[in-house]
């Protein structure tokens, strides 16, 4: 649910061109911290029971192959995001390219 409301804050900064310095800061603190810790979860200790218990006919390999791999891909697009979210411009808010 968090992840959810994270994407879509992440959707109104970009149709806004900004934040609020507060939410930015706590998207961020999302960004950098519980999101790798959801991975973590994940790759660690979801993915290898799903794989356990799955039988073959779900085919669910190579989705979480494609989930593991978004995570490990994620890494880098977390700091740039971050970076512009700890940027706040003098009215309080963030400003939000749309390039």
């Amino acid at each position: 649910f968090r992840h959810r409301r994270v994407c879509a804050a992440l959707r109104g900064f970009a149709a806004e061109g900004g934040a609020l310095v507060r939410d930015a800061e706590a998207v961020s603190r999302f960004l950098r911290r519980d999101l790798f810790w959801h991975h973590d979860d994940e790759d660690d200790d979801l993915f290898p029971l799903l794989r356990q218990r799955a039988q073959p006919e779900d085919d669910l390999n190579a989705a979480l192959d494609r989930l593991g791999e978004d995570h490990r891909r994620s890494e880098g697009m977390v700091e740039a995001i971050t970076a512009v979210l700890a940027a706040p411009a003098r009215d309080g808010t963030v400003r939000i390219d749309r390039k």
